[in-house]
């Protein structure tokens, strides 16, 4: 392929988009992604808290070690990009009633 971009050499890249809703019943912390896909991810994204009266906070891990933190609002959503993760999971530790939202996640990786 001859692109025209003589630096550049051509790419192969996958990309896989997940939505699903989410729903916590008791306070605490569940995973919500794993990623069994590739070594090595970048991911775009969004976490929804629609139903809470209380900041949940989302954590981006690699092996078992939180990377990186996100706290979303109650009635709103947090946009994300991350890489070099393997899972993500909601906790809701602390916080009292049922816990919904929505998660949308595209994930790009080489082929």
């Amino acid at each position: 392929m001859n692109n025209g971009l003589s630096c550049c050499s051509t790419k192969n890249i996958f990309q896989d988009k997940v939505c699903t809703t989410w729903q916590v019943n008791t306070p605490g912390i569940i995973t919500i992604f794993t990623n069994n896909i590739a070594p090595i991810i970048s991911a775009t994204g969004y976490v929804k808290n629609d139903t809470g009266t209380d900041n949940i906070v989302v954590n981006f891990l690699r092996g078992g070690n939180v990377i990186d933190t996100l706290t979303v609002p109650p009635q709103s959503s947090v946009a994300f990009s991350e890489k070099l993760f393997d899972e993500i999971q909601i906790d809701t530790t602390g916080l009292t009633g049922v816990v919904e939202g929505e998660f949308c996640l595209t994930v790009r990786y080489s082929m």
